[in-house]
């Protein structure tokens, strides 16, 4: 996949469903966690209490619910609390751009590739070369999944995905980029043999 987006690749697991997505980090905010020795943000409680807070806005400590605010005021890395107000200083580690679902049956990859958000691309893999029906041609055009099949160390693509959907951002889009940051970091730091 690393050479269809030119990001790097991670295994991600949502919802006990396994993929492939295509990650782009945010290098100022991976440097800034490095420097304070801090990882991903994996709690989707603590996220949930983030989106609370807009970006440079400070918001009043007694505006926050009280089940977020002792949340918030532990994640000093995340959120500043001067003045008896919170102020963000969390931003995503990065994007999930793209999702790949392989395996050796296209119609269960389609089907996967299909179920997931469209607010990222999302791919079809064979692992193997694929034998495109019609029906699953025209089932992948019309929800926007791009075929590819995967030959010999080699991905050949049938049918590109349709664009993601922007859409309203929300804390899911957090929650995703900051599953594939801590699988990226732990790649990244696993000695090349």
């Amino acid at each position: 996949m690393r050479s269809l987006t030119s990001l790097p690749v991670v295994d991600l697991t949502i919802d006990k469903v396994h993929m492939l997505a295509a990650f782009e980090p945010d290098e100022n905010e991976h440097m800034r966690r490095s420097g304070l020795d801090v990882g991903a943000v994996t709690s989707t409680a603590l996220l949930h209490g983030l989106w609370l807070l807009p970006a440079d806005v400070p918001v009043p400590v007694d505006e926050v619910p009280d089940h977020k605010r002792h949340r918030l005021e532990q994640a000093r890395h995340f959120v500043d609390v001067a003045d008896a107000c919170f102020e963000r200083l969390y931003s995503p580690p990065g994007a999930v751009r793209a999702v790949a679902f392989v395996g050796t049956r296209l119609s269960r990859s389609l089907q996967q590739a299909a179920r997931f958000t469209p607010i990222v691309q999302r791919f079809a893999v064979s692992d193997g070369p694929m034998r495109l029906s019609t029906s699953a041609t025209r089932n992948a055009q019309q929800r926007g999944v791009g075929l590819v099949e995967h030959v010999d160390g080699t991905p050949r693509v049938l049918l590109a995905p349709r664009p993601p959907k922007r859409g309203v951002p929300a804390v899911y889009r957090w929650w995703m980029a900051e599953l594939a940051y801590s699988n990226w970091l732990y790649e990244s730091a696993q000695p090349v043999s």
